[in-house]
């Protein structure tokens, strides 16, 4: 069984904000949390694409 740890995927326009909490294996990269919390179904101009700008804290990281 892996270990799972928990986090919370975060998305923010100026009229709508939401934070998601999951658990996830460890090892998940930044793209594959943002993809398991569904939060791209909660704002209809997120999309999920390679090019996606995340962030940990408000540090930029590479989604992989």
């Amino acid at each position: 069984m892996s270990a799972l740890i928990n986090v919370e995927v975060a998305y923010a326009l100026p009229d709508k904000q939401l934070i998601k909490a999951l658990e996830v294996p460890v090892g998940t990269s930044a793209i594959d949390a943002v993809r398991l919390s569904g939060i791209d179904g909660d704002f209809d101009d997120l999309t999920l694409e390679p090019t996606l700008q995340v962030g940990i804290f408000g540090k930029a990281i590479k989604a992989d």
